[in-house]
C-alpha cells in the first residue's frame, strides 16, 4: 500500500478515488440545501435511500420513503417563504467504498410573507437556525444518498417544538 492510499473497511482507496467519495457526498449536502432554498422541497425526498431517517431529536423523526414523501414536503414547504441555507466546515469520513459519514455547520436564513409579494432582499434580524447536520451516506444504484441525517440545532430563533 503506498503512502498516498487510503485504507477503510479493509478495501484500499486511491486518492482520486477518496476524493471522489468525499465530493459526492459534498454535492448531495449541498443539492439538498438549494433544493429547499429554490422552494423544490418535493424533490428533496430523492436524495434519500428507501430505508432512510431524517430526524430532528424532540422535534420530528421520519423514517422510509412512504413517511419521507408524505413528511418532508409538509414539513419544509410553505407558501411565501424565503430561505438561504448556508453550509460550511464540511467533514466527510469514508467508512468504506459504499458507506461514509459527515458532519458540517449550517446557518438557515427564513422569512415568511403574508403573500406572494416576496421582497427582496428580505430583512431578516439573525439567522433562524443555526446547527449541524450529522450524516450517513450510502452508495445505491442512483448514486449517493442520505441513509441517515440528523439535524443539530445550536442556536433557534422560535421555539423548535
Amino acid at each position: 500500500m503506498s503512502t498516498s492510499e487510503t485504507r477503510v473497511d479493509g478495501s484500499v482507496l486511491s486518492p482520486l478515488e477518496a476524493l471522489l467519495i468525499e465530493r459526492e457526498c459534498e454535492r448531495l449536502i449541498t443539492t439538498y440545501t438549494q433544493r429547499l432554498d429554490l422552494g423544490q422541497v418535493d424533490q428533496v425526498v430523492d436524495l434519500f435511500t428507501d430505508d432512510a431517517t431524517y430526524e430532528i431529536p424532540g422535534v420530528f423523526c421520519f423514517q422510509g420513503r412512504e413517511e419521507l414523501t408524505t413528511a418532508i414536503p409538509r414539513r419544509l414547504s410553505k407558501p411565501f417563504r424565503l430561505t438561504r441555507h448556508l453550509c460550511s466546515n464540511v467533514l466527510i469520513k469514508i467508512i468504506s467504498p459504499d458507506e461514509a459519514t459527515g458532519v458540517c455547520y449550517f446557518v438557515n436564513y427564513r422569512k415568511d410573507f403574508p403573500d406572494a409579494n416576496i421582497v427582496e432582499p428580505a430583512l431578516v434580524e439573525m439567522p433562524h437556525y443555526v446547527g449541524e447536520y450529522h450524516d450517513r451516506f450510502v452508495k445505491t444504484v442512483k448514486g449517493w444518498r442520505f441513509a441517515h441525517r440528523l439535524i443539530h440545532l445550536t442556536f433557534t430563533d422560535t421555539p423548535t417544538a
